[in-house]
């Protein structure tokens, strides 16, 4: 597979709009505010047509963050089923693929930009070629397929407001910093706090324990300050994650995904519409994902092939109900790990 050099082909060549650029109705227009831009040379706009050979020398890592990153990972798939024989015997095969181009090309340029729009459209024809094969190599009648992600995204703050909608930047060393403040205030010690990732805050155990501090204390105090932060909308201690049983809502989500172990001892809930930045040339464009919201945790799950009927729902399904499901299917035991 390496030896066919499919990505020297891709990056020997340009990235250019697949349709019309008027057919892009989906987008905002080719050269927005929101949008990163991949050139390095001083005045370059986002506008979609990269000369990708120029500026792969100077990213060696920038197939991943074109369309052509999905359509290698495609022929790697149909690589892997031949290589691999899969399908060919009566054992059941599980081949899991990861179109990941979709991510870093949203990240750069937020949802609605013509670039964003134009790895989807280049995505479904891959998907289009991937899904022949399977027939003509397996037949419908012997693959079954589903597709999903692992989140969605906010379009881009400046995009929102600039349509009257609230959002905005938080910026995490400012984060940091008014922790430290706080902490400083009340304790006259801002090494209490440890870091700051993934919207948890971790104190530091052995500082608290040698100021003779207790770490539930602290805590809620410091949560009352952060709660005055305009950006925040809500903080949830992991004490109270560990003592109380939250199954639903915003805070069911953090509690299935907190970890008594590993999480931190503040979990902060942003405002709809804000997402963190860290600063640096471009703070402000493109978009990211992470949030217990609607335009975060909405996303598609479709099946296709084998046992599955035509039909469509709009009712709340979850994705980790994909592999119990294939289990009932196969009429196997589900993975011990499922819920």
């Amino acid at each position: 597979f390496n030896d066919r050099k499919l990505a020297e082909k891709f990056l020997n060549g340009k990235w250019e709009p697949l349709l019309s650029i008027s057919d892009y109705t989906e987008s905002t227009s080719d050269d927005t505010r929101y949008e990163s831009v991949i050139d390095t040379i001083v005045g370059a706009k986002p506008i979609l047509n990269y000369d990708l050979k120029r500026l792969s020398l100077m990213e060696p890592d920038l197939l991943r963050r074109t369309p052509f990153g999905n359509t290698i990972t495609m022929e790697m798939a149909v690589a892997a089923i031949n290589g691999e024989k899969l399908g060919d015997d009566s054992f059941c095969d599980l081949l899991a693929v990861s179109f990941s181009s979709t991510d870093y090309v949203g990240h750069a340029f937020g949802t609605d930009a013509v670039e964003t729009e134009d790895t989807y459209l280049r995505l479904d024809k891959d998907l289009a070629t991937f899904i022949k094969y399977l027939e003509e190599k397996i037949g419908k009648d012997n693959v079954l397929v589903f597709l999903t992600a692992d989140h969605a995204a906010l379009p881009n703050p400046l995009y929102l407001n600039d349509h009257k909608i609230p959002g905005g930047f938080v910026f995490t060393e400012a984060i940091k910093s008014e922790i430290k403040k706080s902490l400083q205030a009340e304790y006259g010690d801002s090494s209490l706090f440890s870091y700051y990732i993934n919207d948890q805050v971790f104190l530091n155990n052995a500082q608290l324990e040698k100021s003779n501090l207790l770490k539930d204390k602290v805590a809620a105090y410091l949560s009352k300050r952060l709660l005055d932060l305009e950006f925040v909308a809500d903080v949830i201690l992991s004490s109270d994650l560990i003592s109380n049983d939250f199954s639903t809502g915003i805070k069911g989500m953090v509690r299935r995904g907190f970890n008594r172990k590993r999480s931190g001892d503040i979990a902060i809930i942003y405002q709809p519409g804000f997402i963190e930045s860290h600063g640096g040339r471009q703070a402000e464009t493109g978009t990211t994902h992470g949030s217990p919201y609607n335009y975060d945790t909405h996303v598609p799950v479709y099946w296709w092939g084998w046992k599955i009927k035509h039909g469509i729902t709009h009712a709340e399904v979850n994705i980790n109900d994909i592999a119990p499901s294939i289990a009932a299917l196969l009429n196997i035991c589900q993975p011990s790990g499922c819920t």
